[in-house]
Order: structure tokens, then C-alpha cells, then sequence
């Protein structure tokens, strides 16, 4: 992990991999997969003015002096959808093509079920696995 990738991790979101991981157990024996993954910091057009708005020109300048490139940064992503071994993987959280363990407040079982469940009621939708 990048020094500057360190430095993102605490402020991260947790909220997809809560919601990765309860889509895989939600969908445990369908022959689904479900992983999240961390792309890194990639050195994007992120905070670039466009379309006539004002942009963050310390972020574009952080991305474009620390970022990876974005084929770098696709690497994780192109491992999940097409290696073998991949396949079997659901439920995992990926940084540089490998399964690492997320924070211990990701893998609480009863915040992702909670959080699933206050998704459907928000989206006034419900998810059903037909199997």
C-alpha cells in the first residue's frame, strides 16, 4: 500500500464494503460473486474544473504528483473480472489484486444487515435472491 493510500484508509467510506459483503452472503450458493476493492490513488482529471464549475486544484495537484496511473489503478479491477482463481472469491475486500482483510468495523455482520435493510427502505426497494 502507497504511503498516500495509508493516509486515505481512515477517512475511507465503509459503507460498500458493508454492502459487498452482505450482497455475497445474500447471494451465497446463486454461483454470484460480490468483492469490493480499493483501486488506489489514482492520478485522475479528479478536481479538474469542468463544464463550467470550479474544481479543487489541491486535489488535482495531489492526484497528479501521488496518483498511480489509471491503468495501474485498473489492474484490481480487470484481476476480479477475469482471473480463474478470482471466481471463487466473494465477499473479500481487494488492494492490489489481492484479498486483504478490511477494518474489523467492516465486518460487522449486524451494521451490514442494518445498513442493507435501511437501503431498501430509503430506495423503497426490496431484494430478493430467486434461486
Amino acid at each position: 500500500m502507497s504511503s498516500a493510500t495509508a493516509a486515505l484508509e481512515p477517512a475511507q467510506n465503509q459503507s460498500e464494503r458493508f454492502l459487498y459483503s452482505e450482497l455475497a452472503r445474500r447471494l451465497f450458493g446463486s454461483g454470484v460473486t460480490a468483492n469490493s476493492l480499493h483501486p488506489g490513488v489514482v492520478a485522475s482529471r479528479f478536481g479538474l474544473p469542468r463544464d463550467g464549475q470550479s474544481g479543487d486544484p489541491s486535489s488535482a495537484r495531489f492526484l497528479s504528483a501521488q496518483g498511480i496511473s489509471p491503468e495501474e489503478g485498473a489492474q484490481t479491477i480487470v484481476y476480479l473480472a477475469s482471473a480463474a482463481d478470482a471466481a471463487k472469491a466473494t465477499g473479500q475486500y481487494f488492494n492490489q489484486s489481492r484479498a486483504v482483510m478490511p477494518s474489523k468495523a467492516a465486518q460487522n455482520r449486524a451494521v451490514a444487515e442494518k445498513l442493507w435493510e435501511e437501503s431498501e427502505h430509503l430506495g423503497r426497494i426490496e431484494y430478493e435472491i430467486k434461486g
